[in-house]
This record gives C-alpha cells, structure tokens and sequence, in this order.
C-alpha cells in the first residue's frame, strides 16, 4: 500500500498528457502511485499514457467506458487503498515538490484535507500568475495554521474555489462521495461534502500545482444549455448526501443556487429555453427551503446586498411564499429579453 494515489481523469487530452505525467513521475517523494483513468477518450491519449506505464512502474493506467468525471472518481476511489488521494487534471501539473509539501503538511496536522496555494497559467502565452487558492473578502487563510471544524475560521474554507487543484485528501473522507455520472463539475461535490465532513484542514501557501485555465473546451467557458442541467445535477446530488452540516454549509448552496439562476444568462438560448432553464433551477431552490434559518443566519454576515435583495431572498426561502417570489423574478427576467 502506497502512502498517497494521485489520480488522472484523462479524456481528450493527447496534447497535454505527456507533461502531466512527466511532473507527476518526478516528484521528489517516493511513496506513490500514480491511477491514469482514460474515460473512453476518442483521442490517442491511451498510446501516451502505456507508453509511460511501461517506462515507469508507479503509473497504474486504466481504461473506462465513457461516463464524465464523477464515473472516473467513484472508480478510483473504489480501488484506491492509500491513505491520501491527489487529483491532478491532464492539462494540468505539479511542481516537484507538489506531494511531499501536502504530505507533510498533512500529516503534521492529523488533516484531513490540505490546501496548497497554485499558478494560474494562461494557455495563450503560458503566463503564470500566483493565486492564494482562498477568497480574501471572505477570510483570510494563514500558512501551517489548522482550521478546526464548527469555528469561525473554518468558514473562510467554504469560499475557496472547489477545483481539485492543489488539494491533498484522506482517502477515507473522498470514499463516502457518490458521484453523478455523465456531467461536468462534479469536483464540486468532491471539494464541499468532504469539508462538511472534515475536523481539521490545513493551508500551505506554497503553489505546488499549475492549473490550465483556458484551454479549448475547457468546461470554465462552456456556454451551452446543458451547463445548467449539469450543474443542477451536481447540486442536487450534494443536496441528497448531506447530513447534519454547520449552517456556513446551507449558506454556500444557497450562493450556488443564486450563481446558477444568473448562469442562464451566459447561455446561447432563446426565449423559450432561456425560460426553461430558469424554471430549471427551482428544484434546487425547494431542497434549500428546509435549511431556511441556517442560510439566513449567515446571510447576515456574508451577505451584502441591498435591503431589496435581501427580502427577496428571505422571501425565496420561505416555504409559503417560495414560488410566489420565484415566479415573480422569472418573470421580470423574461420581460428583460424582450
């Protein structure tokens, strides 16, 4: 048994595999396996990938029918028997150092999930930029520092960007995740059910991943119709698996519910699917009508908007006056595309 697996959800990524694979082989800790999983990828990734398995023993390549991201991850982590698990997107790399920096970081802290900061790199001219990998107007995380589980600091943890990137997981905690097949974002669901269940979290400062933003097809500039029913699908998922979480929890589904009614507006659609798509979104709101005193509660310390606003979401968030409040934003929204 290896101390750490480092998946690789692989599809569609000929051009970049190779310098995925040769940051993941030279990393500067040796107890480590590397799980490449082809999703069914109608590219030539495969031929790349037996090529490095051959050459160096700790890549474990595995071939899938197609079945999105979230099908690639229930399979690993149903064959993974590490205790820590690194996700590392095929576009994407790691400095040399990338395991061992987590790794310590982790295991110092009994933590069960390690935040490290990462580049962002511009796929156009390959500029890279430094990011935090936290959201300062929301908390500020501080290095080697452990963030305890129903504190105060701890909230700050929720308004980080759910990316695998630069994240170092207990295999147990990612094992209790199911996974929506056949969508994108399901990292997602991964980033904000394991910290709902986590005790202790620990953040590196260092940029020990580089992250790809704006490649062709990357999902970050997806437009069509169907993002929406694929974020849906993984919030709603979220929504079936949750316990009994810190009110901070509700909150964010709530903010991912407000982004997702704004995304409609980014589509390609006309009225009548713009419409749709809106409606959509309502069976998202309903399973957030429970947790009503728990998004309001931190509504009040996170939530800025104007008096106005915050009626209506108050008013969203009521069961009797839910669709009422619904229907009549929907309708001034259509009234907008006319």
């Amino acid at each position: 048994m290896s101390k750490v697996t480092v998946v690789v959800p692989t599809y569609n990524v000929e051009k970049y595999i190779s310098k995925c694979l040769d940051s993941l082989v030279s990393q500067d800790f040796d107890d480590y396996k590397i799980m490449v999983v082809n999703d069914g990828s109608p590219a030539n990734e495969q031929a790349i990938i037996d090529e490095y398995a051959v050459k160096y023993d700790k890549i474990i390549p595995i071939v899938k029918e197609n079945g999105g991201y979230g099908s690639v991850l229930q399979l690993a982590f149903s064959k993974i028997d590490s205790e820590y698990v690194l996700i590392c997107d095929p576009d994407d790399w790691l400095s040399k150092d990338a395991i061992s920096t987590l790794v310590k970081a982790a295991e110092e802290n009994d933590a069960d999930l390690t935040v490290g900061a990462k580049y962002l790199v511009f796929s156009d001219d390959g500029e890279e930029t430094y990011d935090k990998s936290f959201n300062e107007e929301f908390g500020i995380l501080k290095p080697n520092t452990v963030y305890k589980a129903h504190t105060k600091e701890f909230d700050a943890l929720y308004f980080l960007e759910p990316s695998p990137h630069a994240k170092l997981y207990k295999t147990e905690m990612v094992k209790k995740c199911k996974f929506p097949f056949k969508v994108s974002y399901t990292d997602n669901l991964l980033y904000f059910l394991t910290l709902a269940r986590s005790k202790k979290v620990v953040y590196v400062d260092k940029a020990v991943s580089y992250y790809l933003i704006n490649r062709e097809g990357n999902t970050r500039t997806d437009l069509r119709p169907t993002v929406i029913d694929a974020w849906l699908t993984v919030f709603k998922s979220i929504m079936s698996q949750t316990e009994n979480f810190d009110d901070i929890f509700y909150y964010r589904m709530f903010e991912a519910f407000k982004s997702i009614y704004y995304k409609v507006d980014q589509i390609n659609a006309d009225k009548a699917l713009y419409e749709e798509k809106l409606r959509d979104t309502y069976e998202f709101l309903e399973l957030l009508l429970p947790h009503r005193k728990q998004i309001i509660s931190k509504m009040k310390e996170y939530d800025h908007s104007s008096t106005v606003m915050n009626i209506q979401q108050k008013l969203l968030l009521n069961s009797s006056t839910s669709k009422w409040m619904f229907n009549r934003l929907v309708k001034k929204r259509l009234a907008g595309k006319d």
